[in-house]
């Protein structure tokens, strides 16, 4: 008896290491949807490698508006506004470098990242000398929790707090994200 659980033990052994491996080292990649945050809807895709996959590079586009403020009874009338005030929604393009720590499913993430933001303001009817901000490139820190299931699943809960270049403007943004760990074909 003491043979048969040493052999079972010894075929056993390496197939649970096997296994704890593969759903660590090739998940390599992952896929998920971000609410608020960077964007108030944004799909992205990212990549892990190293160590554990502790380094993580990432992109994705998003939607996001912008409420321009205060314009004068002579703009509205010029420009055909419906108010003092107008609503542009705008695409926004992330791309972002994090580093996880943790030795399980639930891990601390740090990193940084930029977003670039287009704004289609012919569109929109309203000039660029309208329009308050001079940059579409913001700059944003990551600090965060992430939940990576067994099977794949993952949900991360994210503060990105934008910086906007050159005006240093300072926006605190939470975001919760929601999507799927997954290995590619060999």
């Amino acid at each position: 008896m003491e043979l048969a659980i040493r052999i079972a033990v010894l075929i056993l052994l390496p197939l649970g290491v096997v296994a704890q491996k593969n759903d660590t080292v090739e998940r390599k990649h992952a896929i998920y949807i971000e609410l608020a945050g960077r964007g108030y809807f944004s799909p992205n895709y990212e990549r892990g490698w190293g160590v554990n996959l502790s380094n993580r590079i990432s992109g994705g586009v998003g939607w996001n508006h912008h409420e321009t403020t205060n314009f004068t009874q002579e703009e509205i009338d010029k420009y055909d506004l419906e108010g003092d005030h107008e609503v542009l929604p705008y695409l926004s393009v992330y791309a972002q470098y994090s580093r996880l720590f943790g030795k399980r499913r639930s891990k601390f993430e740090l990193g940084a990242g930029t977003v670039i933001t287009f704004l289609d303001l012919v569109r929109f009817r309203l000039p660029t000398d309208l329009y308050e901000t001079e940059s579409i490139v913001n700059l944003y820190p990551v600090i965060g929790y992430r939940f990576e299931g067994y099977n794949g699943f993952l949900f991360m809960f994210t503060f990105n707090p934008l910086i906007q270049i050159p005006q240093g403007y300072f926006w605190p943004i939470p975001g919760i994200s929601i999507g799927y760990r997954f290995s590619r074909g060999r």
